[in-house]
């Protein structure tokens, strides 16, 4: 007999447990007792938890009755009754089972008339069944697809027409970058009605209304153009009235033209028509002496080399003269009666040779010069100048 149940006082904690220590367990009025060591070897819990068997059957776990059918207090027991309802179902018994056999095993209880539908949100398509939510689906379509197939109908006519149903006035556009409008009737009348402007030669602007073909004009003598075709050659010319053509070159007659007497070609001025200067220019033979008579100063970018021993000026109006001579020489400044020569004019002379150069003046000219009139060595330069009708001024490297 086990041992009546005991009050057991609060003990303190044991740090570590040894294999005998006591172990007591109360249920309810029974107080039992066990050592640790029968606690943790192979026969007792330990066993009991590692037992896949008969330690834990089906029969001795309960369970919670869950109404009717269902009200076993043991798992097994639960288990039982629910493989008698599942029997009973796979079996077609009578009742709920039965209905619900007959029910899957049915051809028309899952036609669509037997299945109900909701209207909720539907305008058009409406039905108690969705047979007959399908009949009205059916017979909506079956009216578009006779009014698309029929040419007599308000659908077709609207689809194919080409006056007031789709009137451009009607269609809207964004508006595009220089057109305002907003609808395609008035857009393409903005269109239409900007204009190809042309101003002369150019021709054939217009509106947009029909098609355009710009020209060029040729050019006349009262209006620009283009050129015309030249026709080719080297012979004809353009000409101020737009035509190409051959100059025209009059052929001058012999005889006495007023100023000018022509003779088998030749022209001659009337000696009334040319000065006396003039004419002495015309007769004038060397440079030298149609510079005088036009009065202008020599001044001419020719070199020119002179050995001579006696040099005047007029032989040396090509500006710069290289005096060469191995000897002695002399350049002699005449009178303007003699060499009439225009005051300014200017002349240089650069002594190249070993023979020593002099200027001298002849009877009635002055010869201006310091220190003398005599070049300082070979390489040496100088200038002769007219500084009036008889009067020179000579400069340069002088000894």
């Amino acid at each position: 007999m086990a041992a009546p149940r005991v009050p057991i006082p609060a003990l303190p904690d044991k740090p570590t447990a040894s294999p005998t220590d006591l172990l007591i367990v109360q249920d309810g009025s029974v107080t039992k007792s066990m050592t640790m060591q029968h606690l943790i070897d192979g026969t007792g819990i330990s066993g009991h938890m590692t037992d896949t068997t008969d330690a834990h059957p089906a029969t001795a776990v309960s369970a919670t009755s869950n109404g009717t059918g269902q009200d076993a207090l043991t798992v097994q027991g639960q288990l039982n009754q629910i493989k008698t309802a599942l029997d009973t179902i796979n079996a077609g018994g009578s009742g709920a089972s039965a209905d619900l056999a007959d029910h899957i095993a049915s051809t028309t209880a899952h036609t669509a008339a037997n299945l109900t539908a909701s209207n909720t949100g539907r305008t058009t398509i409406v039905g108690t069944n969705i047979d007959a939510q399908l009949d009205t689906a059916d017979t909506a379509l079956t009216n578009v697809v006779n009014q698309v197939q029929s040419n007599t109908t308000t659908f077709y006519n609207h689809v194919n027409g080409l006056t007031d149903t789709h009137d451009a006035s009607a269609i809207s556009v964004v508006p595009l970058t220089g057109i305002t409008a907003v609808d395609v009737q008035a857009a393409i009348a903005e269109i239409v009605s900007r204009a190809i402007n042309t101003t002369a030669p150019l021709t054939g602007g217009g509106n947009l209304t029909a098609n355009r073909t710009l020209g060029i004009n040729l050019f006349t003598n009262a209006t620009p153009g283009a050129v015309p075709a030249s026709g080719g050659g080297t012979t004809t010319f353009l000409r101020a009235d737009g035509t190409f053509a051959a100059p025209s070159i009059a052929t001058v007659t012999d005889g006495d033209k007023g100023d000018i007497v022509v003779t088998s070609g030749a022209w001659n001025l009337d000696s009334t028509v040319v000065t006396t200067a003039a004419r002495t220019l015309l007769d004038d033979t060397t440079t030298f002496a149609m510079m005088n008579t036009l009065g202008a100063a020599y001044r001419r970018p020719t070199v020119q080399s002179s050995s001579s021993t006696a040099l005047f000026v007029d032989q040396s109006f090509e500006c710069l003269t290289l005096l060469t001579a191995a000897t002695p020489i002399t350049v002699t400044v005449n009178t303007n009666a003699t060499e009439p020569i225009v005051t300014q004019s200017r002349f240089e002379y650069a002594r190249m040779g070993a023979g020593s150069v002099t200027f001298v003046a002849a009877s009635g000219v002055t010869i201006n010069a310091t220190p003398s009139l005599v070049l300082r060595a070979q390489y040496s330069s100088a200038m002769l100048i007219k500084t009036d009708t008889n009067t020179w001024l000579l400069i340069g490297d002088l000894a």
